[in-house]
């Protein structure tokens, strides 16, 4: 790729825009498979898919030596908390409308920018923190405090894989130098799928239909498609300049809900959505501007 490539951000837009749209169509197929087959057999079926492919590509094209790794604890440990985190985002999308289950999981970001000071020691202002809160707030009249949805564990799902997925960004990024990108995706995969196949094989619930199992190839698909786009889109511009755009997942997700579902979000969905968006937009800002200075 050459330099004029590397520096396109309007390229790079259009990619993470793109790979918005595939994971959410990724999730709204996790949706539908939902109806057949539970969170841990969706995570094992896409494995099993996944793998089938990419280990005899990476065999076939001599890169073997691209899975050494120095240490296989840290893989461990990420790949246990990814497990972790895309069995409650595929859990979330299943039992929540995919515009509430969307919103929640965006805490992430601000999550990620509360756990940077006492983990990887990076100095947080009150102006972060404040969007940290902020978001927060949104959160909570997101799921209504005061009615059945603070009742109710489906609110609590999202919430916690928020933290999960805020877990697995701070390890990837500690892993950023260290580990070839391709060990760490077929390391996680691997254990994702054999961790929900013991899982699987000690509550004898591995079942296979053929219309649940097109809808875990789609998953598969879709989740491999939106990795590529994701990365190829960090190639042509900066994180920081791509950030804002991969909150059109929102968009998308509200949109596959109102066509298949006819599901409108309700008046504190929207409320709620647009404090945990402006929260996130100010976490950018101000690491972007703190970033110039």
């Amino acid at each position: 790729m050459n330099g004029l490539q590397k520096h396109n951000p309007m390229v790079g837009i259009g990619l993470v825009i793109l790979a918005g749209l595939l994971v959410t169509t990724m999730n709204m197929f996790v949706k539908f498979a939902g109806e057949t087959y539970g969170p841990v057999e969706i995570v094992f079926y896409r494995g099993l898919v996944i793998l089938s492919v990419l280990i005899p590509a990476i065999v076939l094209t001599g890169k073997t030596h691209l899975l050494k790794t120095r240490n296989p604890k840290i893989h461990f440990q990420r790949s246990l908390m990814g497990t972790i985190s895309v069995l409650l985002v595929y859990w979330s999308y299943i039992l929540m409308p995919m515009a509430d289950a969307t919103a929640l999981l965006m805490l992430s970001g601000l999550i990620v920018t509360g756990l940077s000071m006492p983990l990887l020691g990076e100095k947080v202002g009150p102006i972060r923190w404040g969007a940290v809160v902020s978001g927060f707030c949104g959160a909570l009249f997101l799921i209504k405090p005061t009615g059945d949805g603070f009742i109710q564990m489906t609110s609590f799902i999202p919430l916690i894989g928020a933290f999960t997925i805020a877990g697995v960004a701070l390890y990837l990024r500690g892993m950023s130098n260290k580990e070839q990108p391709i060990a760490t995706i077929v390391y996680f995969m691997i254990f994702s799928t054999v961790a929900c196949a013991i899982y699987l094989l000690f509550t004898a619930s591995i079942r296979v239909t053929h219309v649940g199992f097109i809808f875990i190839i789609f998953i598969a698909l879709f989740a491999a498609a939106q990795q590529f786009a994701k990365t190829y889109a960090n190639q042509f511009a900066e994180a920081s300049s791509l950030s804002p755009y991969g909150y059109l997942t929102l968009v998308w997700a509200v949109f596959y809900d109102v066509v298949l579902w006819n599901d409108w979000p309700e008046v504190n969905v929207w409320i709620g959505s647009a404090i945990i968006l402006t929260s996130n937009f100010v976490v950018i800002w101000r690491e972007h501007k703190l970033k110039n200075t």
